[in-house]
């Protein structure tokens, strides 16, 4: 079994980050212009591993799919009616359209759900967006992220 490497990158990400934060700080407070180009250049080197990470945990930054689901879900306002909604998502995933549309996964009297459609593509693939609805307004919105 292969082990999991968020985890570890995680901690690269956090020790790396607060590395460069005290880095900084000496920085900040010492005159010597050597060391200080010595310790920006280790802080720099530090701070690469976090944002690998911020980007890795954030796959809507390089992934279309993951996108188009967000820009949906940004587009869903309280007090929608549940029609509207589904019009929103024929706007954002036209037929024919480059992008897969949601599954609906509920759309009763209190509650519409929708996952991402994974496209042909394995993992993650249950980003979801859960709807409470109320005399057909929606009155509440909820992201479920894989």
């Amino acid at each position: 079994m292969v082990p999991n490497p968020i985890p570890w990158l995680l901690i690269v990400a956090v020790l790396g980050s607060l590395t460069v934060a005290v880095l900084l700080v000496i920085v900040v407070r010492s005159r010597h212009p050597v060391r200080n180009g010595l310790l920006l250049a280790l802080s720099l080197g530090l701070a690469l591993p976090a944002a690998a990470f911020g980007v890795l945990i954030n796959p809507w930054l390089y992934e279309a799919r993951f996108a188009a689901y967000h820009r949906f879900y940004r587009g869903i306002k309280t007090g929608m009616t549940t029609t509207d909604v589904l019009s929103l998502m024929e706007r954002h995933y036209p037929a024919g359209g480059p992008r897969a549309r949601p599954t609906i996964m509920e759309n009763t009297t209190q509650r519409l759900g929708f996952f991402m459609n994974p496209e042909h593509v394995r993992e993650p693939n249950c980003e979801g967006i859960f709807l409470s609805v109320q005399n057909g307004v929606v009155i509440s919105k909820g992201y479920s992220a894989d």
